[in-house]
């Protein structure tokens, strides 16, 4: 079934416009953007001839709603109608964010709202070089700690903090202005501050998460592994042996619990990363079977020599089944392109045949 065209889709499909034509299409619509949208032939045609201007010259705001304006179209004189009604900067925003937008691209938002009280900024904020240190010294003594004065006036906070006033804003409050022992920066943790709060913790781990500044402030002080000495195993977890806990003879020992290296690295990953690092899983699992500790689908780099390779082919008559029982041998000897020498002496070199019934 054909489509049956309405007489005006007919004219929205015509590739000849005429200026009158045109003129008559603009006529239809207010402003630019609902002639776009309400018939976009004939504004792309009037668009590609650069004739959008003339075609609005006379509609109100020459086409432009308060959203679209053209470039160029706040004056100094329209962006100060448009502000004078307006008591705050946010107000401005809130009104008109275009115009807004405007006067602080041409950099004229302090000229715009001089006149206004606190120059139109809200009146929890102060303006630029308002807060000297006395006024900040004054502000600070409403709060007991740094996080309530940050919460209650960031703008204040914020001030201070940039002139690097805080500490010294602070220095008569209790604990530095800091919201608990946890708040307190490290350089005002004595050891033993840091040894009365470890004391609370079984081990490094639980001291770490339990009160983190107090743990960092341990470790750039160097006293970590001092503060734990009369805790069982150092304070160290049985996960977190330290590396030095993990000698040669300690992991010797721990191997024996472990068939192979998969099942040392599945039990006690962190032992094994250590023994990894170390270069001694070879010698470890040296006495634990032909494969030195490691599964078939578990090899380390190199394993697959040719002469294993060879050795493990031979138990499959098939490719196929070769890479069905041991597909990383298969994968690496097709890495080493041995498959054909491998099965040059298999019947039809190892290749599946169809049988059929």
């Amino acid at each position: 079934m054909s489509r049956v065209y309405k007489f005006e889709e007919f004219l929205n499909e015509r590739t000849y416009w005429t200026m009158d034509m045109l003129q008559d299409a603009a006529d239809d619509y207010d402003t630019r953007n609902d002639f776009k949208h309400g018939n976009s032939a004939a504004y792309k045609n009037a668009t590609a001839k650069k004739l959008m201007d003339e075609l609005f010259k006379n509609h109100d705001n020459d086409g432009y709603s308060d959203k679209q304006r053209k470039s160029g179209y706040w004056s100094k004189e329209r962006l100060e109608a448009e502000a004078e009604d307006c008591n705050t900067k946010e107000e401005f925003f809130i009104k008109n964010k275009d115009a807004y937008v405007a006067a602080n691209a041409k950099k004229m938002m302090k000229d715009l709202f001089k006149n206004k009280e606190n120059d139109g900024n809200k009146t929890d904020r102060k303006p630029k070089g308002y807060w000297t240190k006395e006024k900040l010294q004054d502000e600070v003594e409403n709060y007991d700690t740094k996080t309530e004065f940050k919460i209650k006036n960031f703008n204040a906070y914020m001030a201070a903090a940039n002139k690097k006033l805080l500490n010294d804003l602070f220095k008569d409050k209790p604990n530095g202005g800091g919201t608990s022992t946890k708040g307190t920066k490290f350089t005002r943790w004595t050891e033993e501050m840091i040894q009365a709060e470890a004391d609370k913790y079984g081990t490094i781990t639980k001291f770490r998460e339990g009160n983190e500044p107090a743990y960092k402030s341990a470790l750039y002080k160097k006293i970590l592994y001092k503060l734990f000495a009369d805790k069982p195993n150092g304070g160290r977890s049985d996960f977190g042996e330290k590396t030095e806990y993990w000698t040669e003879d300690r992991l010797k020992n721990e191997v024996e619990n472990y068939k192979t290296r998969v099942e040392f690295y599945e039990k006690n990953r962190e032992s094994y990363m250590i023994a990894a690092k170390k270069k001694l899983l070879d010698k470890l699992f040296a006495n634990k079977n032909e494969k030195d500790g490691l599964t078939d689908k578990y090899r380390e780099k190199g394993y697959w020599t040719k002469e294993r390779l060879q050795a493990e082919v031979d138990k499959y008559d098939t490719r196929i089944d070769f890479f069905k029982y041991s597909k990383d041998a298969y994968t690496a000897a097709e890495k080493k392109k041995l498959l054909d020498k491998l099965f040059i002496n298999k019947k039809g070199h190892g290749m599946s045949i169809n049988v059929k019934k």
